[in-house]
């Protein structure tokens, strides 16, 4: 699938550097960036002292839609200068609401980029992955925080587990695998029967991505007892990885603990681009 329309979002507060990044993947697949700049808002004060405090919120408010004005103009400053198509929006909302939005954004476009401003923002980041990965249709592509991304990759690494969602995710990654792409399929403690990974694990996903013409290779991991997402990240490196392909696994909606243990560590603490669905 071609990657026509590309999402982020970023806050007041979002770097420079992570507006050019966002800009950089635009121009290698010569996609539209669709820029949206998220206030959260909190509820204006109740009861017996709510006109002291009404005040107070008024000013705290103007100084945070002033601060996502100032925003908007410095981004589009910056993305005019990079030559990609473009738009800028501002949203100041509840925090309630801001999943829903990037819900409903998410459907116009092909893929949504978070960068590391957004994965280390206590109070947006779970709205953010709730409407992003476990509400949107779309694959999410998360950023590490050294900046580092490429919609281009020449090599690229499968956590696979026969699951819907790494389905999904391998599925969204098709459109960045170009003739020749090294991809290599990951396996942890796999079970070698027909109903879960087939008699050969792996055997039938690398005939798949052979036939569209990328090198594919399938190595097997035992755990032996140590996380799996150490295991992950550190075949990674030693294949080279420019990214990471995986699902996301976990249920919308369950605020206590939304995210399996490998999905969470990824999102907490990326060291590659990861490339999720759900």
């Amino acid at each position: 699938m071609a990657i026509r329309t590309i999402l982020s979002i970023c806050t007041a507060n979002t770097p420079d550097s992570e507006i050019k990044l966002v800009a950089g993947l635009c121009a290698e697949v010569d996609a539209h960036l669709s820029l949206i700049v998220m206030g959260l808002s909190t509820y204006p004060p109740v009861g017996e002292y709510a006109d002291a405090g009404f005040l107070l919120w008024a000013k705290e408010r103007d100084s945070e839609a002033e601060a996502l004005s100032v925003r908007v103009s410095s981004a589009r400053d910056i993305l005019e200068s990079q030559g990609i198509s473009y738009n800028v929006e501002h949203e100041y909302l509840l925090e309630a609401m801001l999943e829903d939005e990037i819900a409903l954004r998410a459907h116009f476009s092909d893929l949504l980029v978070l960068s590391n401003s957004i994965m280390k923002n206590r109070i947006a980041l779970q709205p953010v992955i709730e409407g992003a990965i476990f509400r949107s249709t779309r694959p999410v592509l998360i950023v590490p925080k050294d900046g580092k991304a490429t919609l281009k990759p020449e090599k690229m690494m499968i956590a696979w587990n026969s699951g819907d969602e790494a389905s999904r995710a391998i599925y969204s990654a098709l459109g960045l695998m170009k003739k020749g792409t090294n991809v290599t399929i990951l396996m942890v403690d796999p079970v070698a029967r027909v109903e879960e990974s087939g008699e050969e694990p792996g055997a039938d996903l690398a005939t798949y991505l052979a036939r569209h013409d990328v090198n594919v290779s399938v190595d097997v991991l035992s755990s032996d007892g140590q996380d799996q997402d150490k295991l992950v990240k550190q075949h990674a490196q030693a294949v080279q990885a420019d990214m990471i392909v995986m699902g996301a696994y976990g249920h919308s909606r369950l605020r206590e603990r939304i995210f399996g243990g490998v999905t969470e560590a990824f999102m907490k603490d990326p060291t590659l681009p990861v490339l999720m669905a759900h």
